[in-house]
């Protein structure tokens, strides 16, 4: 499948500088700039439908239901560290277009989630199901066959992990094994993706923008 946009689905701020440096970034998706986990994001996406776009608004900037020892997270529990920077209109357009986004049934889009998984750390079998709800929550918008779920990651464990996902349609998988003492291990999982879907890049026509 080829793929009309690209939109991010978290991890982490790391993530969305590293689509800017890869010339791949779209300012289409309120995981810009964030830091969620995939429970957060199927939280965002489930309002979203639920309730729609105001209400999902004014969670995304309550920052006080939720308050918890970092103070600073969102009731889907999303912190934003950066929205000092940029401001609420520019997150809110961001909501904006990634609902536009979802409703577009007529582009295929290529959904960009990254992990980082240590044994000690995360229980993968939770980390599967969440994915594969996201894939439920956002086929409530789209058809199933207009979209691709890419999960990339790093990690400790064996990269015959995430079973479930490599049996399910609609997923791709991108893996590398992460040195410890590296530090940016996004960019060149975000590069695997770029050159596996020959995304367009800001030098040429941009699909993405």
């Amino acid at each position: 499948m080829s793929f009309d946009k690209l939109i991010n689905l978290g991890i982490n701020c790391a993530t969305t500088e590293a689509m800017q440096q890869l010339e791949i970034f779209s300012g289409n998706s309120p995981f810009d700039w964030c830091v969620s986990t995939p429970d957060c994001t199927n939280l965002f996406i489930l309002n979203l439908y639920l309730q729609g776009l105001e209400d999902t608004c004014d969670k995304y900037f309550d920052f006080d239901t939720n308050r918890n020892e970092f103070g600073d997270s969102n009731v889907f529990g999303m912190r934003i560290p950066h929205l000092k920077e940029y401001g609420k209109d520019k997150a809110k357009t961001r909501i904006e277009k990634f609902l536009k986004n979802l409703l577009d049934t007529e582009s295929k889009i290529l959904f960009t989630v990254l992990g980082m998984f240590d044994n000690r750390q995360i229980n993968v079998c939770n980390y599967e199901d969440d994915i594969l709800r996201m894939k439920s929550l956002i086929s409530l918008f789209r058809p199933e066959n207009s979209f691709e779920i890419c999960v990339c990651y790093c990690g400790y464990f064996s990269f015959g992990s995430l079973d479930k996902l490599r049996k399910e349609n609609g997923f791709s998988i991108i893996e590398i094994s992460r040195v410890p003492e590296e530090k940016y291990w996004v960019f060149p999982l975000l590069s695997h993706v770029s050159d596996k879907y020959n995304l367009s890049r800001g030098s040429r026509k941009g699909v993405f923008f």
